[in-house]
C-alpha cells in the first residue's frame, strides 16, 4: 500500500520542525536515543493518518527514499538546463511535495562539484603560469595555463643555462672532506620533557593517594573502637547472664 499524500505532508512538516533529526548528526545534546524517540513519535502520528501503518524504522526508510528520488530528479533537471548544442531540455517539474523536500536538501548535494577543464594556449613566450580569471569566491575557478613553445635542438647551445659536452669545465676547487681522525659529535641524549598536564596529573594522583591513605586510617581507627565496644558489651552480657543464673539457683533453693 502506497504512502498517502497526508502522510507525506506530515512527514515533511515534521522534518522541517526538527532540524537536528534532519541533519543526522549526533552530539552530547542530540544523541541516537533522542533521534529514535523522535522517529517513534513521528511513526505514531503517521500511523494515525489514512494510509499504511509502519514501524519507525520503515518510516525512516520512507523518508530516505523520498529524499533520494527528489535529489536525483532535481539534479537531472539542473543538468538538462545546462546542456548545449540546441534541442529541447527534458525537464520533469517537481510537484508541491517534492519542492518542499528540495528545500531541505543542500544545494551542493543537488548541484555537485563542478570543476572546469583548464584552457591551454600555445605560442606564449612567458614562463608557464596559471591565472585565475574570476575574483569572486566560488567552488570552481576558470584557470588558464600559458605554455611556452618547445625548444628546438639547434638553440640549445646558444641558450643561457644549458651546457653541452664541449663547454664543460672542471671545478677549480673541491670541498675538503673531514678526516677520519676527527671525532664525531657527541649525540645529544633525549631528555624526557614533562608537560604541565603531566605535572597536574601527577599532583592529582599523589593528592588522591594521600586522601585514600587518610580514609583507610580513619576506617581502621573506627573499626578498632567498634570492636572494643563490642567486647565490652559482650563482657556485660556475660556478667548479667551470670547474675541471672545465681538468682535462679537461689530461687530453687528457697522452694519448700
Amino acid at each position: 500500500m502506497k504512502v498517502s499524500e497526508d502522510q507525506k505532508s506530515c512527514l515533511i512538516e515534521f522534518m522541517q520542525r526538527n532540524a537536528k533529526l534532519l541533519s543526522g548528526k549526533f552530539s552530547s545534546e542530540f544523541t541516537k536515543v533522542d533521534a529514535r524517540n523522535l522517529w517513534m513519535k513521528l511513526a505514531e502520528e503517521l500511523n494515525s493518518l489514512p494510509g499504511p501503518g509502519r514501524d519507525w524504522k520503515s518510516w525512516r526508510k520512507t523518508w530516505q527514499d523520498l529524499r533520494m528520488r527528489t535529489k536525483q530528479k532535481a539534479a537531472k533537471n539542473l543538468k538538462e538546463t545546462k546542456k548545449t548544442g540546441g534541442g529541447t531540455a527534458d525537464i520533469q517539474p517537481l510537484n508541491r511535495l517534492e519542492k518542499d523536500i528540495a528545500t531541505l536538501i543542500s544545494p551542493m548535494a543537488i548541484r555537485g562539484l563542478n570543476v572546469p577543464q583548464p584552457v591551454v594556449t600555445w605560442g606564449s613566450t612567458e614562463a608557464p603560469s596559471h591565472e585565475i580569471l574570476s575574483n569572486e569566491p566560488s567552488t570552481s575557478a576558470d584557470v588558464r595555463f600559458h605554455v611556452s613553445p618547445p625548444i628546438s635542438p639547434s638553440s640549445v647551445n646558444s641558450c643561457d643555462g644549458f651546457r653541452t659536452e664541449n663547454s664543460y669545465s672542471p671545478p677549480t676547487s673541491y670541498r675538503k672532506l673531514p678526516s677520519k681522525s676527527q671525532t664525531a659529535p657527541t649525540p645529544v641524549t633525549n631528555v624526557p620533557v614533562v608537560s604541565k598536564r603531566q605535572k597536574r596529573l601527577r599532583a592529582s594522583h599523589d593528592e588522591y593517594a594521600s586522601y585514600l591513605k587518610k580514609k583507610l586510617e580513619i576506617k581502621e581507627g573506627y573499626y578498632k573502637e567498634k570492636l572494643e565496644v563490642l567486647r565490652n558489651q559482650s563482657k556485660e552480657v556475660q556478667s548479667i547472664a551470670a547474675a541471672l543464673n545465681n538468682i535462679a539457683n537461689a530461687l530453687l533453693t528457697l522452694k519448700p
